[in-house]
C-alpha cells in the first residue's frame, strides 16, 4: 500500500541475488525487494519490543531500487509503532545525495523525512530538531561526522526512541574511512555505545562490496561495525555494459595522447546527448581532470559548454546549490 501511494508501483521489483555467495558455482536466483523490507519490519519490530534482533547486509546493484528498501520500512514502522514514535537515522556520505534524496520523497508526498549537515544554517537545524521533538520527521539523513559530534543524541532526536540505523553506500566505511573520513572508522565504536541506550537493528547498503580474499569488505564492514549476526544478500553487482583496458605505457607522449583521446570521447557522448536532449552525467577521479576537460569543452563546442555545469567540492556552497538546481530543472 505504501509502494503504491507514494511511488504509485502496484508491485516491488524483484533483484537478482546469489542463492549462496559462498558457493563457486554462483547460481543466481530472484528475490524480491519486499522480502529484503519484510526482513526490516521484523527486526526493528522484534528490537521494538525488546527481544533479539539481527542486523542487515544488503548488496544490490545501482539502480536496484535500494532507497526504497529502507524508506518503506521507515514509513510502515513509523505507522505500525505510533506509541513508540521511532525514528529512522540514515547515515550518508554526501550533501548533495542526502539533500536529493530529501527533496525526491518530497516530490511523493513524502515530508517526514529531513536532513541536518554542515550546509544547514543554525535556525534551520533548530526547527528540523523541534519538527523530530514533535514527530514530524521519522527519517532523518546524517553524515557520520554530524552523528558523532553529538556527544549525547538526545540533543538531536530528543526523547524520540531509535528504530532502525541505515548506513548508506557502505563500503565507504572501509575505504574512505581507513583514509580520509575517519568518523566512517569510528562509526561502528560509536553505534555500539549508542545501542547500550537504544536498541535498534544496523541495516548497510552497498552497490560495491568484494567477498572473499584479502579485499573482503564484507568481513571488514561487519566487524567495524559490530553488526549482530547480519542477514545478508549478496546481488548480482556485475555490470555487462563496462568494458576495462589496460596499458602499462607510461611514457608522457603516451599519457597526452591517452587523455586527449579520453577528452574526445567525452565530447562524442556529450553531443549525442545534446541533439537527444538529454542529461548526461559526467564522473571525474580528480578536480584537475574535471577542469582540463571544461577547459577543452569551451575550445572545441562552446554551445555545450554554455550548458554544462561542474560541480565539486572546492566549489561554494552557492556555487553548488545553483549548478544542482539548475542541471535538475533542466537549464544545464
Amino acid at each position: 500500500d505504501i509502494l503504491k501511494e507514494y511511488w504509485g508501483y502496484p508491485s516491488f521489483r524483484d533483484l537478482t541475488m546469489y542463492r549462496d555467495v559462498r558457493d563457486p558455482k554462483k547460481q543466481l536466483i530472484q528475490i524480491s525487494q519486499a522480502q529484503i523490507i519484510n526482513d526490516i519490519v521484523e527486526q526493528t519490530a522484534l528490537a521494538l519490543n525488546n527481544k533479539p534482533y539481527r542486523d542487515g547486509y544488503i548488496t544490490s546493484a545501482t539502480g536496484s531500487g535500494k532507497s526504497v528498501m529502507f524508506q518503506v520500512p521507515s514509513l510502515y514502522l513509523s505507522r505500525e509503532f505510533s506509541a513508540e514514535n521511532p525514528i529512522t537515522l540514515i547515515i550518508s556520505p554526501l550533501i548533495g545525495l542526502m539533500n536529493d534524496q530529501v527533496d525526491s520523497m518530497r516530490a511523493k508526498g513524502i515530508d517526514t523525512a529531513r536532513t541536518i549537515h554542515s550546509n544547514v544554517a543554525p535556525f534551520e537545524r533548530d526547527k528540523i530538531i523541534n519538527e523530530i521533538s514533535n514527530g514530524q520527521v521519522n527519517m532523518l539523513y546524517l553524515s557520520p561526522e554530524t552523528l558523532q559530534s553529538r556527544s549525547d543524541i538526545k540533543r538531536l532526536i530528543v526523547e524520540r526512541s531509535i528504530g532502525l540505523v541505515i548506513i548508506d553506500e557502505a563500503h565507504i566505511v572501509t575505504t574512505w574511512g581507513k583514509s580520509f573520513r575517519a568518523d566512517y572508522w569510528y562509526l561502528g565504536i560509536y553505534l555500539q555505545k549508542l545501542r547500550k541506550k537504544y536498541r535498534f537493528p544496523i541495516v548497510t547498503f552497498t552497490a560495491t562490496a568484494i567477498y572473499g580474499g584479502k579485499e573482503d569488505m564484507y568481513l571488514e564492514t561487519r566487524d567495524s561495525l559490530n553488526m549482530i549476526n547480519p542477514i545478508s544478500y549478496f546481488g548480482n553487482v556485475k555490470r555487462e555494459d563496462i568494458f576495462m583496458s589496460s596499458s602499462d605505457e607510461k611514457t608522457e607522449d603516451y599519457s597526452r595522447e591517452y587523455l586527449r583521446t579520453k577528452q574526445q570521447l567525452t565530447l562524442i557522448h556529450l553531443e549525442k546527448a545534446f541533439r537527444n536532449k538529454q542529461k548526461s552525467l559526467v564522473y571525474f577521479p580528480t578536480v584537475k581532470l574535471l577542469n582540463q576537460f571544461n577547459s577543452f569543452l569551451k575550445l572545441n563546442h562552446s554551445e555545450i559548454a554554455a550548458v554544462t555545469g561542474i560541480y565539486n567540492g572546492q566549489l561554494q556552497k552557492e556555487e553548488k546549490d545553483e549548478v544542482l538546481t539548475s542541471f535538475k530543472n533542466g537549464e544545464l
